[in-house]
């Protein structure tokens, strides 16, 4: 054959485990000019050449290939959907995450990009091929526009001739004043039918034309100038210390530990106005889609059209047109939560995760990325600068910093005019032995009433939805629980239905226990019963509730928090939704209704959760020119993490935890990897835990490490037994000593390459390095 034939090697758009590997493929004469990296293309597949989508990886030259080589079918599009910056960035989180190609690659491209739609086969120079016929999915969106034409008489003279038709005469002045408008939107402004506008096209006066028009996610939120105030003193010191960092160590990440309410915003929108005059492009960072609006204010305030958005609230087609607009470069800036880390720039510039301790950049579906660790290695892939910004930083990156692996700063103050707020710490355990057997401390009652006289506004948090948490029988004891999970069943009054938090199935409301048929007691308590609570005791006042029932439709977050922040509603009751980020100058008073919920949880980082979460949250209160009070309502005052909380040092939290850590060899004095078991039989989940445990001692013996004990732990149940009808397993392993490197390399060989021999084909087994949720 020719001595320069191309080769590209592709992986497929496609989950099996075999198929998580290279296949290499001719490349049509036709293509051979244009073809790269990053492009998507249809190949044959198998023996019955079934056409398949794929990614090429790789284009390469070769004297020597194989007869049994096929031809790739056809290019999808004339560009590549990725850079080779991008690639490498999922062969990093292929090998980071043990993850396969095709998920690190579906994390860049959005859904409805995907093809799904007819394909016309013809032939080329005797060489089969398939030409892609657009997907509705991808098609942008079109409009019918009308225009005025240019070469139209005198308007004097136009009135004179149009003065037997007057609908039409109205239609020609409306677009003599706008120029062009959608078609729709002119036949209403005219208050006129269809065939009007169409008459006129006819005598050659108007043009109707169709024209792409992006889905614009901010068609109704106008642009407000943001002005930018004058740093002070405590922010110009910190700028110029990230400044000096950055330009004397590009890639070393900056850690900005600033305490709630002191201006991190505004550093955050001085260093990307920076990277916008070196024509850089930007990713901001927010933990929660809820904060997504009045960061993208802000921002647009200041940088104007320049912002795009991606989150999951947006529609397909929105989410499509945003992801096109940054990959043309028509945007510079991109703001939304965990997914944005994998925003198509190609010029990035500088990377800032705002609240960057949060775990909800940790993903909880494949693959398991954390967005912190994937915005490390991205920054430097394209020599980005990236800044961590956090009131609460988590205790590795504290560590990190400390170890002079990131450099840190130190916003110590509020902005002027702003004050931390008082913290009072109620013991609810004394509130009960008082009689009071509410959720309310007389306190916080007390509090709430002062602000509703002063026409102040409060928020309230309890991180627990619905209205009853417990549905029990008295009589035989039992708890109803969901069908399909190991977790008692929530009643949602509203709806007047049972519901399962963790998988979503529910069912109707019962009175009569399913196994006495005694009658089953609801008690507890979620959003939905303190917001009934409340009312009874401020009935005068507008309170509103903001949780994931009350948010699920599009644009929901966006309207609430408008609302409250025009001063509509006098309480906000929320999840943790409403515990960080948010800034409402007339909020002088946070209520948390049960500080300690979150210390019971079977997981190591429970203490700093709580420790992070009270702080969040208290830091809501007191941001304007009035001072803030917190009620911080607790069973366990005396636990360090409450009580360094209510004392806002988070230093001295950090010394007593970052302590334990290193007694116990957790994060980050050890990696953690998580292998989790699942399968609708318990015996074949176990057995499949059992013999993994036995490979990875044996490994380990083989190795001579002889510290086994400290690096593995037998296979237990997981606190959530059953989820979704599967039974579940936990396998725990800590790096300890050794490289976690090594590690990943024995879970590689057990769990991937051996998988068939050791694993039931039944059971599922999910891998998640560093984990954030132990259940």
């Amino acid at each position: 054959m020719s001595s320069n034939i191309k080769i590209a090697s592709v992986i497929l758009d496609h989950y099996h485990e075999k198929m998580d590997h290279y296949f290499d493929y001719l490349v049509p004469e036709t293509y051979q000019k244009s073809i790269m990296p990053g492009m998507r293309v249809l190949v044959p597949f198998g023996k019955g050449n079934k056409t398949l989508e794929a990614y090429i990886m790789k284009v390469w030259d070769s004297k020597e290939i194989s007869e049994n080589l096929k031809f790739i079918y056809s290019l999808i599009e004339s560009k590549s959907v990725m850079s080779t910056h991008h690639l490498k960035l999922v062969h990093w989180m292929k090998k980071h995450y043990l993850c396969r190609y095709i998920e690190g690659i579906r994390c860049f491209v959005p859904s409805g990009l995907v093809l799904k739609s007819n394909r016309e086969v013809y032939y080329e120079n005797g060489i089969r091929m398939v030409r892609e016929k657009t997907s509705s999915k991808d098609t942008p969106k079109k409009v019918l526009y009308a225009s005025i034409v240019t070469s139209m008489p005198p308007w004097e003279e136009l009135k004179t001739l149009m003065k037997r038709a007057p609908a039409q005469l109205k239609v020609l002045e409306i677009l003599r004043e706008k120029k062009t408008l959608p078609l729709v939107e002119l036949i209403r402004l005219a208050g006129t039918a269809r065939q009007t506008v169409k008459s006129l096209e006819t005598k050659n006066l108007v043009l109707i034309e169709k024209k792409i028009v992006s889905r614009n996610p901010f068609r109704n939120r106008p642009i407000i100038p943001y002005p930018a105030p004058v740093l002070t003193e405590d922010q110009l010191k910190v700028w110029r210390g990230i400044k000096e960092s950055l330009a004397k160590d590009p890639q070393k990440p900056v850690l900005l530990h600033g305490i709630t309410g002191s201006g991190k915003t505004e550093i955050y929108l001085h260093l990307i106005e920076e990277n916008l005059e070196k024509g850089k492009d930007s990713i901001i960072m927010v933990p929660e889609i809820s904060l997504t609006p009045q960061m993208i204010d802000r921002f647009r305030g200041r940088c104007g059209e320049t912002v795009a958005v991606l989150h999951s609230h947006l529609t397909q087609g929105e989410r499509l047109d945003e992801w096109r607009k940054i990959k043309d470069g028509k945007v510079k800036i991109v703001i939304g939560p965990r997914s944005a880390i994998f925003a198509p720039f190609r010029n990035l510039g500088m990377i800032i995760i705002d609240e960057a301790h949060e775990s909800s950049y940790k993903s909880e579906q494949s693959p398991r990325y954390h967005a912190v660790d994937v915005a490390r290695a991205r920054s430097v892939f394209e020599k980005a600068n990236l800044l961590m910004g956090s009131a609460t930083p988590s205790v590795e990156s504290y560590y990190q910093s400390l170890q002079q692996e990131f450099h840190l700063e130190t916003l110590e103050e509020r902005i002027p005019g702003a004050r931390l707020p008082e913290i009072e710490t109620v013991d609810m355990r004394q509130e009960f032995k008082d009689g009071n057997i509410t959720l309310f401390s007389q306190k916080l009652i007390c509090r709430i009433k002062e602000r509703l006289e002063r026409g102040e506004q409060s928020i309230l948090f309890l991180n627990r939805r619905g209205y009853s948490t417990l549905v029990n029988c008295f009589h035989c004891g039992n708890t109803m629980k969901c069908d399909y999970c190991d977790i008692p069943m929530k009643w949602h009054r509203r709806d007047n239905r049972l519901k399962c938090h963790f998988c979503g199935w529910e069912q109707k409301t019962i009175t009569q226990c399913p196994e006495c048929q005694q009658e089953l007691v609801y008690k507890g308590f979620g959003t939905q019963k303190i917001e009934e609570t409340l009312k009874e005791y401020f009935p005068d006042a507008s309170i509103m509730r903001m949780d994931m029932d009350t948010t699920r439709q599009k644009g929901s977050h966006e309207k609430l928090l408008q609302e409250f922040g025009e001063g509509k509603h006098d309480i906000l009751l929320g999840t943790q939704m409403i515990t960080k980020g948010l800034d409402f100058p007339n909020v002088t008073l946070v209520g948390v209704l049960m500080a300690d919920a979150s210390l019971g949880l079977p997981d190591f980082r429970a203490s700093e959760k709580t420790f992070q979460l009270i702080t969040q949250v208290a830091g809501r209160a007191g941001r304007g020119e009035i001072s803030g009070n917190v009620v911080l309502q607790t069973y366990q005052p005396d636990h360090y993490a409450v009580s360094l909380a209510a004392r806002q040092e988070y230093l001295a939290f950090y010394q007593k935890e970052i302590q334990l850590r290193k007694n116990f060899c957790y994060p980050p004095f050890s990696d953690m990897i998580l292998i989790t078991f699942s399968g609708t039989e318990e015996e074949k989940v176990k057995r499949s835990a059992d013999v993994s445990y036995k490979s990875f001692i044996y490994l380990l013996e083989k190795q001579g490490n002889e510290s086994i004990e400290n690096i593995i732990m037998a296979p237990v149940v997981a606190p959530l037994t059953r989820a979704e009808g599967k039974y579940r397993y936990h396998l725990l392993l800590k790096s300890g000593d050794m490289s976690v490197n090594t590690l990943k390399k024995m879970i590689k060989y057990v769990l991937i390459e051996n998988k068939e021999k050791l694993i039931d084909s039944s059971v599922t087994t999910v891998i998640d390095i560093n984990p954030y949720i132990l259940l």
